[in-house]
């Protein structure tokens, strides 16, 4: 088996997170109005992609890391 297969599957099963998002249905509540709700979702989609994105980072160092 490939030493990186479990590095390559988190970058595949991070790039698949990306396309979605959770959040409790609580959030509605806590926003007066939909400009700020859409806001603070925006807000949350950005700040997983970002997450998202650096870790793939990551997954990819460790990857060159242990072919060299």
């Amino acid at each position: 088996m490939d030493k990186n297969h479990y590095l390559k599957q988190s970058i595949e099963l991070t790039k698949v997170s990306k396309e979605s998002i959770t959040l409790n249905t609580s959030i509605i509540y806590e926003f007066p109005n939909d400009n700020e709700l859409g806001k603070e979702i925006r807000r949350k989609i950005m700040e997983k992609l970002d997450n998202a994105d650096k870790d793939i980072k990551d997954f990819q160092k460790l990857i060159n890391e242990r072919t060299q």
